[in-house]
């Protein structure tokens, strides 16, 4: 970690052995980002369902799930479960959300952010984000750009990294 502040100072300070590590450092840090992301969407899929639920009940689904989102997630379910081997593999239309899903059913309504949203998916410090309720899950969408990077073997920055564990 010195050798590398010395470098970010000195780009021609290139000791032997310094490109490897941070190699093995950047593919380290993007395994444990890839982790931490499927652990969040993990949470995201049964914590807004969760909440979804205590808002509507049964139609849940139906009335909590903006159309466009139900429209696409519905068409992804189609398309896997025609594809499914058996009836074990058939997946619901919940099983085929994005972040960026998540993030549309957030900020579909104020009333329901409020009530439902608001205290758990307001990072620290985001309480008086300019732009209102709307803006306040903005991390979602940087974290669905991580999410996509990472899942496309593209290697992501330390402060990306920094930005999931926090």
């Amino acid at each position: 970690r010195l050798q590398e502040a010395v470098r970010s100072q000195i780009p021609e300070f290139d000791p032997p052995g310094l490109e490897e590590y941070l190699a093995g450092q950047a593919r380290q840090d993007d395994a444990d980002s890839q982790e931490r992301v499927r652990l969040i969407e993990l949470f995201l899929k049964n914590d807004v369902r969760r909440r979804l639920e205590n808002e509507f009940g049964s139609n849940w689904f139906q009335s909590g799930v903006p159309k466009g989102v139900k429209k696409s997630a519905g068409t992804l379910a189609a398309e896997k479960n025609a594809d499914a081997a058996s009836v074990d593999e058939q997946v619901e239309p919940w099983d085929c959300l994005y972040i960026v899903d998540y993030h549309a059913i957030l900020t579909q309504d104020s009333g329901l952010w409020g009530r439902q949203f608001e205290k758990q998916y307001t990072r620290p410090g985001d309480e008086k984000k300019p732009g209102g309720w709307k803006a306040r899950p903005s991390w979602l969408q940087r974290l669905n750009s991580l999410r996509n990077d990472l899942a496309h073997g593209r290697s992501i920055g330390q402060d990306d990294h920094e930005f999931l564990i926090s």
